[in-house]
């Protein structure tokens, strides 16, 4: 499977079905070759972006949950991690590229109180945001990671294009997503 077909399926999922993210595992090897080439195993940059439009309340505290489980999984790393949010009008920036998970914390708490001020949008304007963080990090040359936090969106027309061009646009500026339901796992109906 290529690259874009890989990013293709990501962000498809973010749009149709819950997932569950997985802690990144990276074999000896890959650490080996990054070492001999001069670069950090660690070397990238993750984000952790909150779609508040895709989630209620329920969900966002939820969200925020399974946020501080996945920073408390990396306290003690070097990787610095940031923090934004969508809250139906714009990308913001809550807080930069940090080692400090414990202000990262507190920011996520900031997230959480303020997210019954998001207004609703549809999944291309999400898949649009998703784009706009997208540009953001492409000046950045350290391969990126962004953590999505959010409730699946519902396909709306116009999504198949958007989804597209955000899937160009991460390809080109080497960001890779990791789409997480904040509702967690769920089972349908009888099982």
């Amino acid at each position: 499977m290529n690259r874009r077909a890989i990013l293709m399926a990501a962000v498809a999922v973010v749009v149709s079905a819950p997932v569950m993210a997985q802690q990144e595992t990276k074999s000896p090897a890959v650490e080996q070759a990054a070492a001999q080439d001069g670069r950090s195993a660690e070397k990238q940059l993750m984000v952790l972006y909150v779609d508040l439009t895709a989630m209620s309340k329920e969900d966002l505290a939820g969200g925020v949950r399974a946020a501080k489980k996945f920073l408390d999984t990396r306290r003690g790393g070097t990787q610095p991690v940031a923090l934004m949010s969508y809250d139906g009008r714009s990308v913001r920036v809550m807080q930069d590229f940090t080692g400090d998970y414990n202000l990262l914390e507190r920011t996520l708490d900031q997230v959480q109180s303020s997210g019954g001020n998001a207004l609703a949008a549809d999944g291309a304007a999400q898949m649009g945001a998703l784009q706009n963080v997208v540009r953001m990090l492409a000046a950045l040359k350290e391969k990126k990671v962004v953590v999505y936090f959010a409730a699946p969106a519902t396909r709306t027309p116009g999504g198949a294009e958007q989804l597209e061009a955000t899937i160009q646009a991460a390809i080109q500026a080497n960001v890779a997503f990791y789409p997480l339901d904040a509702r967690g796992l769920a089972a349908g109906p009888g099982k």
